[in-house]
């Protein structure tokens, strides 16, 4: 007596199911139990188990040997199984369900192009539109990139008589299944030339493009922005390869960025400081006014609200931050030092002077 599990029980299925249900069947344990998706302990096991029931019930022999005999009419060795020898759990689904997503991979792509281009401080603050120019393969005009002098120059291509695609039968541990894939001798399209374009030879020239880009707000440097389908042409029925741009922001006179917000020092002298003052500051848009009290001290910090960046596509601006930087005057002149000492004796002696102060601690120790 064999010890195997019945081939029905494990797909979940009934002795009168049809193909279809049976496929069905094994198409949802499959996707449940694959070990590219599965990691539990057992899972290989049970897909093993779930794979050997379908390619047995899904073959009308031998599901007919087995319904007859059960396990001993199948002669079958499943225990050789090696996943990594057939491929991934997507090379598994792509050959089971028809193989459309080998097909689109199949399709050559043109050469993506990489750029850079240098954008003001205020620009990347804004947004601009740039001009990139670029020197690409492109399709050939004379032609429109078929590589034929005419449309008389075309023969059906005998590799895949006119359809484009190769089919290919391949053997799997599911059974026999069919698959498409592009055909290289026409790339796919069906078409053979025997007489070639005069100006190109191939259905591509060299080329020089200028590009309009729109450069969003909020961008920094480094960020990258891609322009789908700009890059260079691979021939007949493939896909533009991209252009991909790199932003160098050139630094500002004054301004720096810190996340949304823009910095600003402002150098105050110590009479502005003391005194305090009325400001009129630039920010990125136009000037703004602030009031500093008196008695600012170095690094406090007064914010404009609203003067400051976007994230890439936002739309609500951060702050700008205007640090304080108090500016110490150097190389005074004897007449300006007597003054400034003549200042100083009228303020210290509304209180105690720092040496009496130093004095009294001294005392007090």
């Amino acid at each position: 007596m064999s010890s195997k599990r019945d081939y029905y029980e494990i797909l979940g299925v009934g002795k009168n199911a049809t193909d279809e249900e049976i496929k069905k069947a094994f198409r949802k344990l499959a996707l449940e139990f694959h070990p590219d998706r599965n990691k539990s302990k057992g899972a290989e096991d049970k897909f093993k188990e779930i794979n050997e029931a379908y390619q047995v019930l899904s073959d009308p022999e031998k599901r007919k040997s087995y319904d007859q005999f059960g396990h001993d009419g199948v002669k079958a060795n499943f225990q050789d199984f090696d996943f990594q020898n057939f491929g991934g759990f997507g090379d598994i689904f792509d050959a089971f369900f028809g193989g459309s997503q080998s097909s689109s991979r199949s399709r050559r792509k043109g050469r993506d192009l990489h750029k850079s281009i240098n954008i003001s401080f205020k620009e990347s603050a804004f947004g601009v539109d740039k001009d990139v120019y670029v020197e690409r393969i492109g399709s050939c005009k004379d032609c429109n990139g078929s590589g034929a002098e005419d449309e008389s120059s075309f023969i059906k291509c005998v590799s895949c008589n006119g359809s484009g695609q190769i089919k290919r039968v391949q053997k799997t541990i599911f059974g026999q299944f069919a698959q498409s894939a592009v055909c290289q001798e026409c790339s796919g399209t069906g078409k053979k030339i025997t007489k070639k374009c005069n100006t190109c030879r191939d259905g591509s020239r060299l080329e020089k493009k200028t590009i309009s880009v729109k450069i969003p707000q909020g961008v920094s440097s480094g960020d990258t922005i891609k322009l789908s389908g700009e890059g260079e042409y691979a021939g007949n029925s493939s896909v533009n390869g991209d252009v991909y741009l790199k932003i160098n922001v050139s630094d500002h006179e004054y301004f720096t960025r810190r996340g949304r917000d823009v910095v600003l020092n402002i150098e105050l002298d110590i009479f502005q400081a003391i005194l305090g003052d009325k400001l009129e500051v630039p920010t990125l848009s136009e000037n703004a006014k602030i009031t500093i009290p008196p008695g600012t001290q170095n690094g406090e910090k007064f914010i404009i609200k609203g003067k400051g960046f976007t994230d890439v596509g936002g739309s609500s601006r951060g702050n700008q931050i205007n640090f304080i930087q108090i500016k110490i005057p150097k190389n005074l002149s004897e007449d300006e030092k007597n003054k400034l000492n003549e200042i100083k004796e009228i303020m210290l002696s509304k209180k105690d002077k720092p040496q009496s102060i130093f004095r009294k601690f001294m005392n007090g120790i």
